[in-house]
């Protein structure tokens, strides 16, 4: 869902180690937080469809079977007051798809504007 542009630069980060030091979710800043999650920038947007690409994120590093029941709650309260006004889709890839498998993240897509 990138352009080979975008796909070119993400690629040349993973072969460089970008995924391999520390958590890039853990270090992203954040654009917005809460008490268990952040929505942070996609540095590496699907820009074939996307005008924006944010992330959200639990704040702590986990994966979804971590996940308390008191986070899943607010994320479900963050979906309805935030997300469902701000972005057009909610994106999760399954662990055999996600670049960041170790740390779980949901895509927040506004699609581009075509003419």
């Amino acid at each position: 869902m990138r352009t080979k542009e975008a796909q070119a630069a993400y690629d040349a980060y993973k072969h460089k180690g970008g995924l391999d030091n520390g958590c890039r979710l853990c270090d992203a800043p954040a654009l917005q937080t809460f008490k268990h999650w952040k929505i942070v920038e996609n540095k590496f947007p699907y820009d074939l469809v996307a005008g924006k690409h944010d992330m959200i994120v639990p704040v702590e590093h986990c994966i979804t079977k971590d996940v308390s029941a008191e986070a899943w709650a607010e994320l479900q309260q963050i979906r309805a007051d935030v997300i469902n006004k701000l972005y057009d889709f909610w994106i999760e890839a399954t662990p055999r798809m996600g670049s960041i498998p170790d740390h779980l993240h949901a895509h927040l897509v506004v699609l581009k504007e075509i003419a």
